[in-house]
């Protein structure tokens, strides 16, 4: 496919470490003597195809994951411009915007809701996404209840049926520890690959290498290089081993 679903152009985004070390968002009346202004992001510019599967890796601190929220308009840019050309699920911000008292599937409905699903659209996959989600009959229990890898399990659920057009997921490999929850994982990625526009931040190269086609490697806010999987890959281990 050749059509553009995320234009990204000169983007930025800094936040502000004030004197009792919080983060809290840049805004340009905070005098400078007073703080560290933290670049998070330094003039981006990147555009992803429909259709595309972006693997995105780098160090902690990177801004990969800032990357993400700004795509995801949990948060705005201090410059530059994204425009998105459809609808947009996330995953790593979801487990975290849980109703406690509500149940597992008033809180499916809810997060759809937000993401512009009426409940009559939801309503059809529901079976598919709990029966995934391996909630079982806790679907009905407050959500306050849950374990947090139950959390985690709907959360992805959530974003892996909705449908919308791009999905962006900060780290699942995180959930490795259950190797068959996992193994679910890859082959529901796969399903989607090519049908969704898919963005993929993670520390576990062989998620990327699975999934992706197109890299980026951010390093210090920046795109340092970008380009085919595998080389963008073997040229970031050799950073890492070199140093």
């Amino acid at each position: 496919m050749d059509n553009i679903i995320i234009n990204i152009e000169n983007l930025s985004k800094k936040y502000y470490l004030n004197k009792n070390n919080a983060i809290i968002p840049f805004l340009c009346s905070f005098k400078k003597s007073n703080g560290l202004e933290i670049r998070a992001l330094e003039n981006i510019s990147l555009k992803i195809k429909e259709g595309e599967s972006i693997g995105i890796i780098g160090d902690n601190g990177a801004g990969k994951t800032t990357l993400l929220k700004l795509i995801s308009e949990i948060t705005r840019p201090n410059s530059g411009k994204i425009e998105l050309f459809g609808s947009v699920a996330s995953f790593f911000d979801i487990a975290f915007s849980f109703h406690p008292d509500l149940s597992g599937l008033d809180n499916v409905y809810f997060m759809a809701n937000l993401m512009g699903f009426s409940k009559s659209q939801i309503k059809p996959i529901i079976k598919n996404l709990v029966d995934f989600s391996e909630i079982g009959n806790r679907i009905n229990t407050q959500v306050k209840f849950y374990s947090h890898g139950m959390k985690i399990k709907l959360a992805f659920s959530i974003v892996a049926f909705v449908d919308s057009d791009i999905l962006l997921f900060d780290e699942i490999s995180f959930l490795g520890e259950d190797i068959k929850f996992r193994q679910k994982i890859n082959k529901r990625l796969q399903e989607l690959k090519d049908k969704k526009t898919i963005l993929l931040v993670s520390h576990y190269l062989e998620d990327i290498k699975m999934l992706c086609s197109r890299t980026l490697w951010i390093d210090s806010g920046e795109i340092k290089m970008q380009g085919e999987t595998v080389s963008i890959i073997n040229k970031y281990i050799k950073k890492i081993l070199s140093n």
